[in-house]
């Protein structure tokens, strides 16, 4: 049974939300790939600038905020 808020009670809903969050992560990097190869101005872009970095830099700190503001479990 799901707690109120939508979270599962134990590892699972943990486990659940890595999944997503890996999926996710996988599309972006595929239409981000599949938008470089189609439009070379833009794949200039990202061989130019370290977007991949920056955009695991702000994936991970997200990640950590959302860890860190959750309500301890009982």
């Amino acid at each position: 049974m799901a707690e109120p808020g939508g979270a599962e009670p134990g590892w699972w809903g943990e486990v659940r939300t890595v999944i997503v969050v890996a999926a996710v992560v996988v599309a972006v990097v595929l239409v981000v790939g599949a938008v470089a190869v189609l439009v070379p101005p833009i794949g200039d872009l990202f061989a130019r600038l370290p977007i991949a970095i920056v955009a695991l830099l702000v994936g991970t700190g997200w990640v950590l905020w959302r860890i860190t503001r959750r309500p301890a479990s009982q």
